[in-house]
């Protein structure tokens, strides 16, 4: 009979171990769900949690998701976007089309900064959103509600890159009431239409519980700092499993760059800009990085981008740019802000720090490197920055959108809008293209000249990574999205 009962918990406990799946996202306690999120964590949680509007395939071939049909008017310039009316919110509530109007438009009415004028600022209308207004259903031009699931959505130009971003999860449907004032802060746990709902949230993990019928795991626990009572299944970050198996993306994941601004006096000095071009050592700085390569333009080279591997690296050049800097800005000593979810400089990080603020030294200017949780370099507080560095997601799908904060407009809410005429058109006219050909093209433009005008200086990209435990985990099964871990494919030994 004992041995019966001890049997009956063994099985117990090894088919619920089976259930939960453990995995590490951040470290000291990093946010993991709130706009200064990492992209690879946020879009994570955002897929599994809130779902997404779109689905896309590995050949680039939308599929219906949230949003069963799409439509459209190449007259009118407008898509007629209509709901699965089997969705459900983890409340038990139905989405609407005024909680899609919602979704598109929110981030347009905050005066937090967020990416919404990237991904969808080509909705006419939102070009006219004043400063502080309070959002309203039916309050832009270019957004109608059709019926209770569908709206029409008008474009200034007829781009694919609105129905790709509708595939990011941070777009997927939501509802105000969810919301702060701030249309971006949630009143409580996030709450979507995805697989898996929130049910707890504590210092140390979030736990997420099976929300439909057929989903892979029926609790999931989202761990935010390194715990030593906890043998984690799957890790994004190095060295937390033991005889843990690596994941490694196919094709990059991010690209980081220095980004220059028009607020801060030095960053706008294009002696100053050219400088640093030269000072920049790919075949010193790339190493500091795992799974890095080095990268010459501001495209990821799997696709978009020619192949590259000239060097301009040269003290000599970067000494006669710094010489001609005017006296009072080399008399100062400036900041080089570094995006950090932790709120601290990595080791590599640091070793950058360290290289490039003694390559400065020695063409005479003083800069000292210190990390920021902040995603976005406001336009207030750039006026103190140098620079920024940080590592840019790889839009795979459309590239178009890694240079949206380069655009002119006050809506942008960046430090890295540049003020150039002659980029903002060849931005438009690359956002018409149609081909695959001219798009290409149009990709590689943009990019040589944001270089050419020092908008940026591209160092190296980096494939994404992922961590995992061979005892409990087979594997990460077939990952579409390069920035998106989708816990259902993955396999349980």
């Amino acid at each position: 009979m004992k041995i019966v009962f001890i049997l009956v918990i063994l099985y117990t406990t090894l088919a619920y171990s089976k259930n939960t799946l453990k995995i590490l996202m951040t470290l000291d306690n990093a946010p993991i769900y709130t706009e200064g999120a990492g992209g690879t964590i946020l879009s994570t949680f955002n897929y599994n949690v809130r779902g997404s509007n779109l689905e896309v395939e590995s050949d680039f071939e939308l599929k219906s998701s949230i949003v069963k049909n799409w439509k459209w008017n190449s007259q009118k310039k407008t898509y007629l976007l209509s709901l699965d009316p089997n969705v459900k919110f983890h409340d038990g509530t139905s989405p609407n089309s005024k909680d899609l109007e919602f979704s598109i438009l929110r981030g347009f009415f905050s005066d937090k900064a967020s990416l919404f004028n990237v991904y969808l600022g080509s909705i006419v209308g939102t070009e006219n959103i004043a400063p502080s207004v309070k959002y309203q259903s039916r309050k832009v031009e270019g957004v109608k509600i059709v019926d209770d699931l569908s709206i029409e959505v008008k474009l200034r130009y007829a781009s694919p890159t609105f129905l790709f971003s509708l595939t990011r999860p941070y777009f997927s449907i939501t509802s105000q009431r969810f919301y702060e004032e701030d249309l971006l802060t949630w009143k409580k746990y996030p709450v979507g239409t995805g697989k898996y709902r929130v049910i707890n949230e504590t210092e140390e993990k979030i736990v997420l519980r099976s929300a439909h019928a057929n989903t892979k795991f029926k609790q999931i626990e989202l761990y935010k700092k390194a715990t030593d009572n906890v043998n984690f299944d799957i890790s994004f970050i190095q060295n937390k499993i033991i005889n843990e198996k690596k994941y490694l993306t196919p094709i990059p994941v991010t690209i980081m760059a220095f980004f220059l601004n028009t607020e801060n006096d030095l960053s706008k000095d294009i002696n100053f800009r050219n400088a640093l071009f030269y000072l920049v050592n790919r075949d010193e700085l790339t190493p500091l990085f795992r799974d890095a390569n080095k990268n010459y333009e501001f495209l990821p080279t799997n696709f978009w981008s020619k192949s590259n591997t000239k060097n301009d690296y040269s003290m000599a050049l970067a000494k006669q740019f710094a010489d001609k800097i005017p006296k009072s800005l080399r008399q100062k000593k400036w900041k080089v802000q570094v995006f950090s979810v932790s709120n601290h400089l990595s080791e590599n990080m640091q070793s950058l720090a360290e290289i490039m603020e003694k390559k400065f030294l020695e063409i005479g200017v003083s800069l000292k490197f210190y990390a920021s949780s902040d995603k976005f370099l406001s336009k207030e507080r750039a006026r103190d920055i140098a620079f920024a560095v940080s590592s840019r997601i790889c839009d795979n799908l459309d590239p178009l959108l890694m240079f949206g904060t380069f655009r002119s407009g006050p809506l942008h809410k960046f430090a890295n809008a540049q003020n150039d005429k002659n980029f903002d058109k060849l931005y438009a006219e690359a956002a018409e293209a149609s081909g695959s050909s001219e798009r290409v093209g149009y990709m590689r433009k943009l990019s040589a000249y944001a270089i050419q005008k020092r908008f940026v200086i591209p160092i190296l990209e980096q494939m994404g990574s992922y961590y995992f435990n061979p005892v409990t985990v087979k594997s990460l099964g077939y990952q579409p999205a390069t920035i998106t871990l989708d816990f259902d494919k993955i396999e349980m030994n």
